[in-house]
């Protein structure tokens, strides 16, 4: 009813015999930009003071061409990201940098209306992209393989994650792209309580979301991560960590080891031979996306 009645004395040119549903729906037509646009400039002044996080988009050319399905998948990753980030009371300051638009990861970007969102997108690569903000120095990318521990977040600088899928496939991509560059690397202070050393671009961003926040690495990995890549029972990875780094042998000589055991322990030794291959496709399965 306020609608209506502010939209009638802002338009007195309106007939009368007009239906009350075509002046909602000319109050919503008149209204609507100006929450939206409202809405949009309280997220970018929100946005300018938050974590700055920067999404290495560069990787699809340099390693490998990556088919459709790889893209989709970034893509995906990185829009939920940005959904739960713009969702939080303090979300994150994101950018995108080495993402060509005539590529076929920018094609999808852009089906996805990504270039309208409230994220810096350069075709740059992070060193141009900041070298007027930022030193070198502050500049850290996150890599699993590095030696070094992210303990603290620091506002003066942005932390890179890199933009891959099927990461298990090239080990230490990142560090060895981090120490060409001479900028810092660190890792994520991953628990023991989690069962995959890779994670996805989504997870990594809301782990640096949560951790912000509220300052507890533990804590955000519980409530970030799925129950899936989390183990229920702690005592089940030391088991199946010694067992891989033991064993280098391939699934069909551990079967065949199996067998040779005595009949009266066979439920004992199929039981024990099952871990690891539960913890071994867990590793697998859950590394490209979620």
């Amino acid at each position: 009813f306020i609608a209506s009645m502010s939209t009638d004395e802002a338009s007195p040119s309106v007939p009368p015999s007009s239906s009350s549903s075509s002046c909602d729906e000319g109050s919503a037509r008149v209204r609507k930009p100006h929450f939206i646009k409202d809405r949009k400039k309280k997220n970018r002044e929100e946005r300018l003071k938050g974590l700055k996080v920067c999404i290495d988009m560069g990787f699809f050319g340099e390693i490998q061409c990556m088919g459709q399905l790889a893209c989709d998948s970034l893509a995906r990753q990185v829009s939920h990201g940005y959904g739960h980030s713009m969702r939080s009371r303090q979300p994150l300051n994101m950018h995108l940098c080495n993402l060509d638009r005539a590529s076929a990861l920018g094609k999808v970007m852009e089906q996805w209306n990504m270039y309208k969102w409230s994220m810096e997108i350069s075709e740059k690569n992070f060193l141009e992209m900041f070298a007027e903000t930022h030193s070198r120095d502050q500049l850290v990318y996150l890599s699993p393989d590095s030696p070094n521990v992210l303990d603290t977040l620091d506002k003066d600088c942005v932390y890179i994650i890199g933009g891959l899928i099927d990461y298990d496939r090239e080990q230490n991509i990142t560090l060895d792209k981090a120490t060409r560059s001479g900028i810092r690397h660190a890792r994520l202070p991953v628990p023991h309580t989690v069962n995959v050393k890779i994670l996805c671009v989504d997870h990594v961003l809301k782990l640096l979301l949560d951790f912000d926040m509220n300052g507890d690495w533990p804590g955000a990995f519980e409530r970030v991560l799925p129950k899936r890549k989390q183990n229920s029972n702690p005592n089940a990875k030391p088991k199946s960590s010694s067992s891989k780094s033991t064993t280098h042998t391939p699934p069909s000589s551990s079967s065949s080891s199996s067998s040779l055991s005595s009949s009266s322990s066979s439920s004992s030794s199929s039981s024990s031979s099952s871990e690891p291959s539960i913890s071994s496709s867990s590793l697998l399965t859950s590394t490209p996306t979620s």
